[in-house]
Order: C-alpha cells, then sequence, then structure tokens
C-alpha cells in the first residue's frame, strides 16, 4: 500500500505552521482562566459556591445510590433466574439420560 505523501505534504504545508500558534493560545488561555480569579475573593460567596457544589455532588451521589440498588435487585433476579434454568436443564437431561 503506497504511503498517502500528498496527504503528509498539505499537513506540513498548512497544518504545520499553525501548530505554535495552537500551542501558544491553549497556553494564553490557560492563564487567563487561572488569573481570572481575584486573588482575595469574599469567603461568603465561596462558601455559597462550596455548599452548592456539595449539594450537586450530594444529588448525584445519591441518584447513584438509588441506580446501583437497583442493578443489584436485577442482577440477583438474573442470578436466581439462571439457576432456576440450571436447575431444569439438569433435569431434563437426567430424564433424557434415565430413560
Amino acid at each position: 500500500m503506497p504511503f498517502p505523501w500528498s496527504v503528509v505534504g498539505f499537513l506540513l504545508r498548512y497544518v504545520g505552521p499553525s501548530v505554535p500558534d495552537i500551542i501558544a493560545s491553549v497556553k494564553n488561555l490557560k492563564q487567563g482562566t487561572q488569573q481570572e480569579k481575584p486573588p482575595f475573593e469574599d469567603p461568603i460567596v465561596r462558601l455559597r459556591e462550596l455548599e452548592q457544589r456539595l449539594a450537586t455532588q450530594l444529588q448525584v451521589i445519591e441518584q447513584l445510590t438509588l441506580q446501583l440498588g437497583w442493578l443489584h435487585k436485577m442482577l440477583r433476579r438474573v442470578l436466581w433466574l439462571g439457576l432456576a434454568a440450571l436447575v431444569l436443564a439438569a433435569v431434563a437431561v437426567g430424564l433424557v439420560l434415565w430413560r
């Protein structure tokens, strides 16, 4: 299979020169987001934000706990159903071989 040199040439010619610009843009965005926070933030506002985040995380944890409980219940049902099918299959094989 021939190597697609035309695609590599296109990438080197048009995308290659913009890679340093992309890297510089990402660095500037990262530094900009780090500098957006004021150095002395109001502690009450910060506590309210933390309380909201904790409440959201608690809701997510509760939902996950309910989903895990439901999943555990369904897995137990499938286990018992599988065991019942195994017992019935063993009985059927026993009846076929016994006759």
